[in-house]
C-alpha cells in the first residue's frame, strides 16, 4: 500500500504513474533539488528505465536520439531555473522533426516568481515557440481535483504524439518539502490518490 508523506510527493506519484501507464518508459532526468520528488518516483516505478545525466544541454541530446531511434515518446526532467534553457536546441531540433519529446521541468510555486527568490526565472515561455503543446501545472494543492490533473496530463501527451507530432512542455510547480518529511494529508484525498494508483490503466477523462 502506498504511502503518502505529503502533497508533493503524492502529486508526484501521481504523475509519474500516469505516465508510465501511457506507455511512456524512457526517462532523462537531470540531478536538481526542486525536481527531487520527481525523481525519487521515477526510480522507485519498475516500468520506468532511467537515463541520468549531468549536463541538461547533452541529456537532452540523448532524449532526442532515443525518440528518433524508437519513434516513442520520451521524457527529459531537469530541476527549477536557467536548467530547462539547456534544452531548447533538442526542443527546436524535436519540433522541426515532429518528434514527441516530452520535457518536464520542476518550477518554484507562484509565490516564489518575480520577487528575485534565487535562480527563479520565468519557465513557462523558455520552449513555447517550439512545443506543439505547453502546460504550467497548479501547485501541488488537496483542493485540485486529481481528476483534471491526471486527464489533461493524458491529452497533452495524447495530442503529441498524433500527428503533426511534436514537443510537449509541462512545467511542475512544488512546493517544499521537497523530501519525505510528513505532513498531514486530507484521507479521503489519499484514498483517491491511491485508487489511481491501483488502476491498470491511465485515468482519460478530464
Amino acid at each position: 500500500m502506498k504511502h503518502f508523506f505529503n502533497t508533493t510527493q503524492l502529486w508526484s506519484s501521481l504523475i509519474i504513474d500516469q505516465l508510465v501507464k501511457l506507455g511512456i518508459t524512457q526517462y532523462y532526468p537531470c540531478p536538481g533539488m526542486r525536481n527531487a520528488p520527481l525523481l525519487r518516483e521515477i526510480n522507485k516505478n519498475p516500468k520506468a528505465s532511467v537515463f541520468i545525466g549531468f549536463d541538461e544541454r547533452a541529456q537532452a541530446f540523448r532524449a532526442l536520439g532515443a525518440v528518433k531511434a524508437s519513434g516513442k515518446p520520451v521524457v527529459l526532467i531537469c530541476t527549477s531555473g536557467t536548467a530547462v534553457s539547456n534544452f531548447l536546441p533538442a526542443i527546436i531540433e524535436a519540433e522541426k522533426t515532429f518528434l514527441p519529446l516530452i520535457v518536464i521541468s520542476a518550477d518554484r510555486p507562484d509565490e516564489l516568481v518575480s520577487v528575485d527568490a534565487n535562480q527563479t526565472i520565468d519557465q513557462s515561455r523558455i520552449l513555447r515557440s517550439y512545443t506543439k503543446n505547453f502546460w504550467t501545472m497548479s501547485e501541488p494543492d488537496p483542493e485540485y481535483n486529481l481528476k483534471a490533473v491526471l486527464g489533461k496530463l493524458s491529452h497533452l501527451v495524447h495530442q503529441s504524439t498524433i500527428a503533426p507530432r511534436g514537443p510537449l512542455h509541462i512545467n511542475v510547480p512544488l512546493r517544499e518539502p521537497l523530501d519525505l518529511k510528513q505532513e498531514s494529508i486530507n484521507e479521503d484525498y489519499q484514498n483517491q490518490a491511491k485508487a489511481f494508483l491501483d488502476q491498470d490503466k491511465p485515468h482519460l477523462n478530464i
